[in-house]
């Protein structure tokens, strides 16, 4: 009995180690969505302590009214009727499916700006298969939103430096089929874009 209460209390010392070090943030919830139970990095993500957490649901770390939010990315957020129809959307598939994976949505910080989070989750069941939670990791993707809007801006940037420019400029494929012109091509031959890309 000794031997079966010292592996229990190394195995369960053991998983506690891989939750609280994770580089992901770990939640726990109750089958109504209150936490009971998440990891340092979670903590650390949203700037509160664990006794701030514990026993609030899930739903006040995430946007609750429309506006425009601040970002951790440096840019503005828009949440709107149609990030909150979307958030219905995953609940019920969530109830439906019983897991969701890779949704990207939003934490809210305690000095309430934005932080963007892929989130994977699933319910969690007794010995008798009913549900009795839920637990799922939240990565966050602050980086890699930053890097798109990058991506997203200098598109736009060269885009613009393409359609301004009083040269014509042409992009074809490798068989010499256009695939791009800008206006003064147009303008300069009379054609419409339809007209001549392919």
């Amino acid at each position: 009995r000794r031997q079966a209460e010292d592996k229990l209390k190394e195995t369960t010392a053991f998983l506690d180690d891989i939750i609280e070090n994770s580089q992901d943030c770990i939640v726990v919830s109750n089958i109504k969505g209150y936490l009971t139970r998440v990891n340092k990095y979670f903590l650390e993500l949203l700037g509160y302590k664990k006794e701030e957490v514990l026993g609030k649901h899930i739903s006040e770390f995430t946007p609750l009214a429309e506006g425009t939010y601040e970002s951790v990315t440096g840019k503005f957020v828009e949440i709107n009727k149609k990030y909150f129809n979307d958030v219905m959307e995953k609940m019920s598939q969530m109830v439906e499916v019983g897991k969701l994976t890779n949704w990207m949505f939003h934490l809210v910080r305690k000095d309430g700006k934005l932080v963007p989070v892929e989130h994977n989750t699933t319910y969690l069941y007794n010995e008798k298969g009913e549900r009795v939670g839920a637990v799922g990791t939240l990565r966050d993707i602050t980086e890699r939103v930053r890097s798109e809007n990058i991506l997203r801006e200098t598109k736009a940037f060269l885009d613009n430096i393409i359609e301004s420019s009083l040269d014509c400029v042409i992009v074809t494929d490798g068989g010499g089929c256009l695939t791009r012109v800008n206006r003064y091509f147009l303008e300069l031959l009379g054609y419409k874009e339809e007209e001549v890309l392919g």
